[in-house]
């Protein structure tokens, strides 16, 4: 089973793991039908298509969360670890000298 990532202007194709910024939205679109389960809730809002082929997903919250894409039989055809990240500045890069009276 294939699995490619769309994003608005990116296409990976055969993806296997990836990182994503907190808030992106994307879609997983598959090359074969599939139930489609995550582990952590809290960190994807996933829905899938009626037909099983893709879904579109939200990353609503920071954390490690692995997508499992399973036969009918529940066994799995393919896992995809995904981590949600949030950009937070470390620093303003502001520098201040000496005081100085006026």
């Amino acid at each position: 089973m294939e699995a490619n990532l769309y994003l608005d202007n990116v296409e990976v194709f055969d993806i296997s793991r990836f990182n994503v910024r907190l808030g992106q939205t994307f879609r997983i679109v598959l090359d074969e039908t599939a139930k489609w389960f995550a582990d952590n809730d809290s960190v994807l809002s996933i829905t899938p298509d009626e037909d099983g082929l893709g879904a579109t997903i939200t990353a609503t919250a920071e954390g490690e969360c692995e997508i499992q894409l399973q036969r009918s039989n529940r066994s799995v055809q393919l896992a995809i670890p995904i981590n949600v990240f949030a950009v937070t500045a470390a620093t303003l890069g502001l520098k201040a000298g000496e005081p100085e009276l006026k």
